[in-house]
């Protein structure tokens, strides 16, 4: 299967990844916390923390560093499918990814990805302010923060 504008099938279908699937997917996981490390993404509405700072990431920038979040890495395939679910070219993502790296930077945060060659990236995981690397999923948004302050 492709995409209007990709030359290559997108992994996943025939057995490789479509852009409905990441659409879905963003549905299924958007009550969803994630943690890892001194990074929480809040899913509603969007938005990402460092040790408690709100880092200001656009809605685009945002729904990228929240799939690379998720899973901790992310093929630039899928972080183009994800891009498309949201109504983004895949053209952009080296920009996008460049503004996230700038806004970190510019907060004195160190760079949150790790290239994977030409492959992908890899969530660069900051320890928290207890010196925590871990990695929580799952909790729900509603409205209530986690019990335990991470920075503020």
């Amino acid at each position: 299967m492709q995409i209007e504008g990709h030359s290559q099938p997108l992994p996943g279908s025939p057995g490789q990844f479509h852009h409905s699937h990441a659409r879905r997917h963003l549905e299924q996981t958007s009550g969803t916390v994630i943690k890892r490390g001194a990074f929480v993404v809040w899913t509603d509405p969007l938005e990402v923390l460092c040790n408690g700072t709100t880092i200001p990431l656009s809605p685009t920038e945002a729904c990228l560093f929240r799939i690379v979040a998720l899973r901790g890495r992310a093929s630039y395939a899928a972080i183009d499918d994800a891009l498309i679910a949201f109504g983004s070219k895949p053209a952009t993502r080296p920009v996008v990814m460049l503004h996230i790296r700038r806004k970190f930077a510019a907060l004195g945060y160190p760079d949150p990805f790790e290239r994977l060659g030409n492959q992908g990236v890899r969530l660069r995981v900051t320890a928290d302010e207890t010196g925590s690397t871990a990695t929580m999923i799952g909790l729900e948004s509603n409205g209530a923060r986690l019990p335990v302050p991470f920075g503020h």
